[in-house]
Parts: C-alpha cells; sequence; structure tokens
C-alpha cells in the first residue's frame, strides 16, 4: 500500500496518566515536524498485569533505589490544549473520523478493533509488553531485539526492528526500550512520508517470558555480584591498577585488506587507556591522533604520537579542555588541517583547526547547540559535504543506537541540512561510528560498532554504502571483526588507515 506524500495524520494511545519518556519523545518529535499531525490523543487502561507479586516489588525496589532519569517532560508544550483532542477509547470507537496510523502504547486488546478504522492499522512496539526485556535481563543475555509491528483489521505485519543492549537492571531495561524505540516509528513514519510502502509479512510478535522464581534468586546473586566488581574496579583505579584497559595497535594493511590478528600493540601510559585512533600523513610523518583517558580525573584529552617501525611513539598533548574529549576526527581541506573531537559534554559539535600542528588549534566552528552529538566523522561525496553523527536523547545518555546525517556547507558547519529518514540506522549492532568514512574504487565505506556482545567496544562493522542522498540512505555489512582474532582480546571498536598503514583499539581486561 503507497501512501502520496502528504501529511499523515497520527492518532496515538497513551495509558491513563501522564505519559511514559517514550511516548512524550514521540509526542516531541512528531508535533515538531510538518509531516505530521497528530489527531487525537486517546486514553485507554492497560490490560491487567500478569506479573507475580514478588517481580512486581524487585520491579518497584529498584525503581525506587536507581530511577532512570527523564531526557524529556513527561506532557510536549501545547500539550494538552487545542492542539490535539483528548478523547477516551469508548468515544473513538463511536466516531467516524479515521487516521492513517494509529500507534497504541497500552497492549488494551480492544484498540485492535480500531485497526479496520486506521488506513495503516495499528502499530505497536513490542517493548511495551509487560515483561519486555526482563528475562534478558535476568538471564545476562546481551541483547534484546524489539519489534514494530501493526495491525490491519485482518492480520499481523512487521514493519521494522531493532537490537538494543540489555542494560544491569531489568527495570533499566525495560525503560530503556521503551524509551529508545520509539525511533523505529519515527523512521517508519519518515518512510511513508516519502510514499514508500509498508511491509506485508506476516509476523508473530515474540513471547517475553516472566522470569520464575529461581531466576529471581539468580539474578539478585548475580546483581550483587556486579555490584562488587564495579566497586572492585573503582578501587582499582584510584590505585593507578586500571581494568579493562583500551590500547592501540598497527598493523599494515588498508580498509577492506587488513588483519587485525597482524598487529603491534602499543601500551598505554600508567592509569590511562587509549581509543578512537586516527591518522594523517603531515611533511612525510605519519600522526595518530587518539583519546587518552586519564582514570584519576574520569576525563579523556586528545593526545598525539607519531608511527614508527616499532608501533606508535607518544608525543603527548594536543588538545585538553576543560570538559571530556575523544575521537578526534582530523582531516585535510585544501591547505587547512581540522579536527573534529567528540565533545558531547560541551552540548555541541566542535570544529578546530591547526595553527602550529600537531599541538596548536584553535576553535574554528560549532553546530548542534544543546544537542548530545557524539563520533562526528564530515566527508565530502560526489560533491556535497555528509556529517554523519550519533545523537543521543535518552536519559541514559546512549549514543550508541541512532546515527543521523546531515548535509552541510562544509567544515564551518553554516547550515545544517537533515536527512528526511533520520534516524537512519537504528541500533547497537551497526549504528555508532567506529572511524572516518572511506572512499576506494568509487564506493563509500563506514567503520561502525557492533555494540550486541554485552560489553561497550565488543566489535567492528565494515559497511557498505549504496545510497546516499537527503530522501534515501542503504548500507550492507561486507565485513565483521570481533575480538576473537587475538587471546585476551575482549573488544575492537575503532578503525582507521591512510591506505598503507591501519591502526585500530582494541579493549583487554
Amino acid at each position: 500500500m503507497l501512501h502520496e506524500a502528504s501529511t499523515l495524520t497520527v492518532w496515538i494511545v497513551l495509558p491513563e496518566g501522564e505519559p511514559e519518556p517514550g511516548p512524550a519523545r514521540l509526542l516531541h518529535q512528531l508535533s515538531a515536524d510538518p509531516r505530521y499531525e497528530i489527531a487525537a490523543l486517546i486514553s485507554a487502561p492497560r490490560p491487567e498485569n500478569t506479573m507475580s507479586g514478588l517481580l512486581r516489588a524487585v520491579l518497584d525496589l529498584e525503581k525506587r533505589l536507581f530511577p532512570p532519569r527523564l531526557r524529556y517532560p513527561a506532557t510536549p508544550p501545547g500539550f494538552p490544549g487545542g492542539i490535539v483532542q483528548q478523547v477516551s477509547l469508548a468515544v473513538v470507537k463511536a466516531r467516524a473520523d479515521t487516521a492513517d496510523v494509529i500507534v497504541d502504547f497500552t497492549m488494551n486488546s480492544n484498540v485492535v478493533a480500531l485497526a479496520s478504522r486506521a488506513r495503516l492499522g495499528v502499530w505497536r512496539l513490542d517493548a511495551y509488553s509487560p515483561a519486555a526485556g526482563l528475562e534478558a535481563t535476568m538471564r545476562r543475555r546481551p541483547v534484546v531485539d524489539v519489534s514494530l509491528y501493526r495491525f490491519d483489521g485482518a492480520a499481523q505485519s512487521g514493519i521494522a526492528g531493532a537490537a538494543y543492549d540489555a542494560k544491569k537492571l531489568a527495570s533499566h531495561t525495560q525503560a530503556y526500550l521503551r524509551e529508545k524505540s520509539v525511533q523505529l516509528i519515527v523512521a517508519e513514519l519518515a518512510k511513508l512520508s516519502q510514499g514508500r510502502q509498508l511491509p506485508d509479512t506476516p509476523f508473530d510478535p515474540p513471547g517475553f517470558d516472566l522470569p520464575d522464581t529461581a531466576a529471581l534468586r539468580r539474578y539478585f546473586v548475580n546483581s550483587f555480584a556486579v555490584g562488587l566488581t564495579r566497586l572492585s574496579a573503582r578501587i582499582q583505579r584510584k590505585r593507578g591498577l586500571t581494568p579493562n584497559r583500551f590500547r592501540l595497535s598497527v598493523g599494515a594493511g588498508d580498509v577492506l585488506s587488513f588483519d587485525p590478528a597482524g598487529v603491534f600493540e602499543t601500551t598505554p601510559r600508567r592509569n590511562t587507556f587509549w581509543a578512537d585512533p586516527f591518522l594523517v600523513n603531515q611533511e612525510g610523518k605519519t600522526w595518530c591522533f587518539f583519546e587518552e583517558y586519564d582514570y584519576a580525573t574520569c576525563q579523556g584529552q586528545i593526545a598525539v604520537g607519531q608511527l614508527t617501525d616499532n608501533g606508535i611513539e607518544y608525543v603527548g598533548s594536543a588538545m585538553r579542555t576543560a570538559y571530556h574529549m575523544s575521537f578526534p576526527y582530523i582531516f585535510r581541506h585544501g591547505e587547512d588541517m581540522f579536527m573534529i573531537p567528540e565533545t558531547v559534554a560541551s552540548g555541541r559539535i566542535e570544529v578546530w583547526r591547526a595553527t602550529d600542528f600537531p599541538t596548536g588549534w584553535t576553535l574554528h566552528a560549532t553546530a548542534m547547540e544543546g544537542q548530545r552529538a557524539a563520533d562526528t566523522t564530515l566527508t565530502l561525496y560526489n560533491g556535497d559535504w555528509w556529517l554523519f553523527t550519533n545523537i543521543g536523547h535518552d536519559g541514559f545518555g546512549d549514543n550508541c543506537n541512532e546515527l543521523c546525517i546531515f548535509r552541510t556547507s562544509g567544515p564551518d558547519l553554516a547550515w545544517m541540512e537533515p536527512h528526511a529518514l533520520n534516524p537512519v540506522v537504528i541500533g547497537a549492532d551497526r549504528a555508532r561510528n567506529a572511524g572516518r568514512l572511506f572512499e576506494r574504487g568509487g564506493k563509500l565505506y563506514r567503520m561502525a560498532q557492533d555494540n550486541s556482545g554485552g560489553i561497550y567496544g565488543y566489535g567492528l562493522k565494515v559497511m557498505e554504502i549504496s545510497v546516499l542522498n537527503l530522501t534515501d540512505y542503504s548500507e550492507q555489512c561486507i565485513r565483521h571483526i570481533t575480538p576473537e582474532f587475538r587471546e585476551g582480546v575482549i573488544g575492537c571498536h575503532h578503525f582507521d588507515t591512510d591506505g598503507e598503514r591501519f591502526v585500530m583499539d582494541m579493549l583487554r581486561p
């Protein structure tokens, strides 16, 4: 079924009371986008909770002791008011109005009866099932798959899905899934606004098993063990003993041919880790810029070293600010050298220009004030400048699940034109950038982090971009690197190359 490019009319079914962060986030985004009209907010009760009293008590205790922070106010500006109609489910059934899409956050069976009234049916996220994510956390599974599906009056069809990393606490996993996964709705509505066709594949929502008493006991033991591990790591850091250290490794090869096993490792300085390396050639020398994270201050700076036959020779600090910096994406344009470090802590994207290379830099431009934009890259492709960045909106401070693209003016970032399908990639297994983009043989490649292995920085993916324009984006994984390539390595999450030699970071316990 195709939809003509025009305003989409959306009804949203919410549980009684204040909206959760996920629906609140959706209301914010849709109400600010002229492609959509929220025509009605429908109030409906949730189904009866079938969880055991013990499980409910565990979740309630977690929420009281460790409440997730809310990123969005419960009620967006203008809600309620004259902008939308707030009606009960009973009133909606009696009305003759129709909608393009009805988004249901209640899992109330009576809402399904509205599917035949909406042109594109009732949409649901299985993250809003009562037990979503609980078993995965309690059994210590690294990821949870979330599906967006619809009822069209006769059957269920799958629309989209993504993998999200599980948190240490079950209540946090569920809150995280519900807040993050609404971006699946945003992305699919954006496709509909372009006249695209919805999938029509039969679909059965996966069931989420409720943990039994034995599983709850194991969960208590595991949670206690995790707490002890974190306490032990904190004590070790204070003593200068730093577990889980990223370090840099150097080898010969290019983006499509490198062998991660054939590398020479460089040990970081005491009580630090080295990560996010980028290479640049200047006056016959190959320089490596990277994040140097100090465990004592819990803050990163940009350091620089020189590639030698024996690895990386440390030079010193290249850039230091009052806030954390990492991911020093460095590139040359004309006669100037620029760097876009990760500056989430400053709440903006910053572009720096070299004034005394390699250690003298001045702030050149800023963009996206007030945004949590991480691991930003800028590339010139087919005559246009494209900015790729990972934007985080949620209360968990996550930047690993959404990739957004903007067309821009160049290193000055004088204007930013968002992609129509932002976020163009969703999911912990491929969304976050893991280095610069490479053009080889007329094709464009993106390095992506795979954070689906139960640890941040688990693996790398080489993504071949097949479509890149302001209205469409497509990429496919052509290579997947996981830490099994060398004994003792538990993660690898960044890569760069100058075409002859490459550098990557590796995580060891």
